[in-house]
């Protein structure tokens, strides 16, 4: 029930379109937000105002969800960095991983539709259904997404 409090609150604080109204010449104030996902589709956040640390916050969450402790997990091959924005961690079945940052969120979900097309059209006409693991607000909020298709291909 806090869980579901935290999200409503962190999405009702939001203006409508779910883009913080941020002048760009404020961007450098707020942390660099960092997601991270291995090809397994274990995941970590970073949040610092140093680019270098947000990195390495990201990969430290995402080898303690692995489990392991190896330089060679997999952690930090795919990532995204924005400042003040929208990050998804995106899962195809166990074949495919598609990772967006976007300062507007419906932004973020459009170009993560277009890379799932990109991949169905190009590389895998097979790949198995998309579904969103994790979301990431502006202000490094986590909602971890419950199964299912991500957003619909058009």
């Amino acid at each position: 029930m806090r869980k579901l409090f935290a999200i409503a609150c962190a999405l009702a604080c939001l203006p409508a379109d779910a883009s913080p109204l941020i002048d760009e010449a404020e961007l450098w104030m707020h942390d660099h937000i960092v997601l991270t996902m291995t090809p397994p589709g274990n995941w970590g956040v970073g949040v610092d105002p140093q680019l270098n640390r947000a990195i390495h916050m990201a990969r430290e969450n995402c080898r303690i969800m692995s489990g392991t402790k190896s330089s060679v997990d997999g952690c930090g091959a795919y990532l995204s960095n924005i400042r003040a924005g929208w990050s998804l961690g995106i899962r195809c079945g166990d074949r495919h991983t598609i990772i967006v940052a976007d300062r507007d969120l419906a932004q973020a979900e459009q170009r993560a539709v277009a890379r799932e097309r990109e991949i169905r059209e190009k590389y895998d006409p097979q790949a198995p259904a998309c579904a969103r693991v994790v979301t990431v607000t502006p202000g490094g909020f986590i909602i971890r997404e419950a199964q299912g298709p991500a957003v619909a291909a058009d």
